[in-house]
């Protein structure tokens, strides 16, 4: 699986930072290194700089970037359930993952600031789920989406309480997931079930779903990231993912106007 992670360049705002795992063709003339493979990423912005988490091989949520330090050791993450997701507000930073040793696998949330643990008890994701977050100002509330059965659902963090995405533009199985925010807005990206991107937006109490019209379809091996961006005034969201040829990266430019 292809794990990638895009943020906003901290001292030019209309650039982006794209960061993703080498080919197998390249890592196999390299020295490995400490993250697992295939593993995710998840990136945040803190005190202007961003910072990137992944799994390390001995399955420990840990910082990538911009230096390498163990975040949690207990509980470690699942070792076939590496999705990462992370959200962030003005103050605090949250990362999201799947734990090793839960009896009914759930979604646990590490605050960044304080090391604070907490378990979802009321997720519910389907076996090789991935996981996706955001942040929304107003109300100060924090989701965390999963794929349930046959479904998509989306979590308040704070309520504990879970509720479906939609019924319409169903998933396929085991889709990538990406999320963010513009304003109070959420947005919510994943592979329906031809393999086509799909976007989802939420104002807060419900979502509306639809096709993401002429973009590539996703491949069947890929993460995607997406990251929002004000392009000139215009707000846009630029989503990347390989491409269903498995040879390029698409960039995707979702305008939410």
């Amino acid at each position: 699986m292809a794990a990638t992670a895009t943020l906003i360049h901290p001292l030019d705002t209309k650039k982006l930072v794209l960061y993703t795992c080498s080919p197998t063709s390249q890592v196999e003339k390299t020295n490995k290194g400490v993250v697992k493979n295939p593993s995710s990423f998840a990136g945040l912005t803190i005190d202007g700089l961003p910072y990137v988490f992944g799994v390390r091989e001995d399955n420990v949520l840990c910082s990538v970037s911009p230096s390498f330090e163990a975040l949690s050791t207990k509980p470690e993450t699942a070792a076939n359930w590496s999705s990462l997701a992370a959200c962030e507000s003005s103050t605090a930073q949250w990362v999201y993952y799947f734990a090793k040793g839960d009896q009914i696998q759930r979604v646990h949330e590490l605050n960044i600031g304080n090391s604070g643990h907490t378990t979802l008890t009321r997720s519910n994701p389907v076996d090789g789920s991935y996981l996706a977050a955001f942040y929304v100002p107003k109300g100060n509330a924090r989701y965390v989406i999963y794929q349930a059965s046959g479904t998509l659902m989306y979590m308040d963090a704070v309520k504990n309480v879970e509720t479906p995405v939609s019924d319409n533009l169903l998933p396929r199985g085991k889709t990538p997931l990406a999320a963010c925010t513009i304003g109070d807005a959420g947005y919510l990206f994943y592979a329906g079930a031809s393999n086509q991107l799909v976007v989802g937006s939420f104002n807060g109490s419900e979502w509306t779903v639809k096709d993401a019209k002429g973009a590539d379809e996703v491949n069947a091996a890929t993460n995607i990231t997406a990251v929002p961006l004000d392009d000139s005034g215009k707000k846009k969201i630029y989503v990347f993912y390989i491409t269903s040829s498995g040879t390029t990266y698409s960039l995707y430019a979702y305008d939410c106007a």
